[in-house]
């Protein structure tokens, strides 16, 4: 859900500024980048998979999505190939 909130948030974002990235040159559009960064990033995604693991005698099942949550990077990867930055 957060790849998709911050997806939503940017392209608001860019089209409240007017903002035309295709316009852009190539030049100009080199120097623009996406910068966006959660509370506390992918630690407390793996300290409660990490609780879980051990509240059940250590048998391994993680969530799926663990490795994902964990990056966090990924909005603003996400970002940024949307809008090709």
């Amino acid at each position: 859900m957060f790849t998709q909130y911050a997806i939503a948030a940017t392209d608001q974002a860019i089209a409240d500024s007017k903002i035309d990235f295709a316009a852009m040159s190539l030049q100009y559009s080199a120097n623009v980048g996406v910068i966006w960064t959660p509370e506390n990033g992918g630690i407390r995604t793996f300290e409660n998979e990490l609780k879980r693991y051990y509240k059940r005698d250590g048998i391994p099942c993680f969530c799926p999505s663990l490795i994902s949550k964990m990056i966090v990077d990924i909005a603003a990867g996400v970002t940024s190939i949307r809008h090709k930055l």
